[in-house]
């Protein structure tokens, strides 16, 4: 992870439902309508829902909106990467 990366805090606010913003963001792994996956300095996280969009991502600040319907979101790794050979084919 870059060094100006791991000094922005990250944050998660979920409102209605309908709108998620993050702060934090490093990269968007994958998304399409029912799943976004996002690199941020705390860990990869797993959003799902249905009609998902970003609606916006800065990557200079590290600020992302995702509207649609959001029906669970979970972090999958810890913010540790593996750069073993199996670590990345396994990932």
């Amino acid at each position: 992870m870059p060094e100006e990366k791991q000094n922005i805090s990250h944050s998660l606010i979920l409102q209605d439902r309908k709108k998620l913003n993050l702060s934090g963001v490093c990269d968007v792994n994958s998304f399409d309508e029912g799943e976004i996956v996002v690199e941020t300095v705390m860990g990869e996280i797993t959003i799902r829902g249905e009609e998902l969009h970003i609606a916006g991502f800065n990557r200079e600040t590290g600020d992302m909106s995702v509207e649609g319907r959001v029906c669970a979101f979970a972090y999958t790794s810890d913010g540790k990467k593996n750069n073993s050979l199996f670590g990345r084919i396994f990932r």
